[in-house]
């Protein structure tokens, strides 16, 4: 078998030697080349970065970031202020479909609303208000004129169910829970809960008129629900007018100080109540008061002596 690099050298030899020489001296430049590439980081030594320009370059970037955030500040006064123009508003709001009568807090900052905003939605709804069109969003005052138009594509209202006595049965407030007044009447949670609270603090009620006195319960609601509620006779714990203690009396929401006062010296002076008519003649105690008091008390009759 030939040696290959003999053969090489023979072919060298047999060129020309002016080829030789050519290809000598590419052979020469290729070493130069290769030697000066693996050789240059042990000559040529990376520049140090300029503190100074390191520094301005910190500078710069912080005066980059507080103007954004310069920017952001000044876009939620404007915001608050209902001063945002098209390309401010632009800037801020990204909307998407939604539902103002369903909208959560976490959807209205996500659409690029103020927590003032939300809370100014949630308070009209709470009213018993309901956005029937997109247009009924403009009610809300503290939405400005620009974030409107780029929200009115993006308004989807849902139809709502109509809650009519055929669908339900009436519910009984005396005896119904908070979950029952937030299905059933499509009440909020809260309100529920004051419903609750007056009722226990009453001991019932004798009139379904008597949750217009719940805070917070708006006429709007009172009459939205009304058809739908019912109060049964005879359901109010009563307080036994000759026994009940000053205390006692104070606690409940239709006694209080005064009007208490009057009655316990009024007993005290007179031994005892024999009618609940009785508590008409004391002065103070006015014929709206005592039409409600008179629902919550009652006397026990004396013993017989055989």
């Amino acid at each position: 078998m030939k040696n290959p690099v003999k053969n090489i050298f023979k072919d060298f030899f047999s060129v020309p030697h002016n080829e030789q020489r050519g290809i000598i001296f590419l052979i020469l430049i290729l070493i130069i080349v290769m030697g000066f590439y693996f050789l240059m980081p042990y000559f040529v030594r990376p520049q140090k970065p300029n503190k100074s320009q390191q520094l301005n370059n910190q500078i710069a970037a912080f005066i980059s970031k507080q103007k954004a955030l310069n920017d952001s500040i000044t876009l939620s006064q404007l915001q608050d202020n209902k001063a945002l123009t098209g390309k401010q508003a632009v800037q801020i709001i990204h909307p998407f479909p939604f539902d103002p009568n369903t909208l959560t807090l976490k959807q209205a900052l996500r659409l690029g609303l103020s927590s003032k905003q939300f809370h100014s939605i949630e308070k009209y709804r709470k009213k018993g208000g309901r956005f029937k069109k997109a247009a009924d969003l403009k009610k809300i005052y503290t939405l400005s004129k620009s974030e409107y138009i780029i929200l009115q594509p993006f308004i989807k209202i849902q139809p709502q169910q109509a809650i009519t006595y055929h669908q339900i049965k009436k519910l009984n407030i005396n005896t119904a829970d908070s979950a029952q007044f937030v299905k059933k009447l499509k009440i909020y949670p809260k309100i529920a809960g004051r419903i609750i609270k007056f009722r226990k603090l009453l001991g019932n009620f004798y009139s379904v008129k008597q949750l217009k006195e719940v805070y917070g319960l708006h006429k709007s609601l009172y009459k939205k629900i009304s058809p739908l509620i019912e109060c049964k006779p005879g359901q109010t714990k009563k307080l036994e007018l000759n026994t009940i203690t000053f205390k006692q009396l104070l606690h409940h929401p239709y006694f209080n100080y005064s009007t208490t006062k009057l009655i316990i010296n009024y007993r005290k002076k007179n031994k005892r109540f024999t009618s609940l008519k009785e508590l008409k003649t004391i002065p103070g105690i006015s014929k709206t008061i005592f039409n409600k008091m008179q629902h919550y008390l009652y006397i026990r009759p004396l013993k017989k002596i055989k």
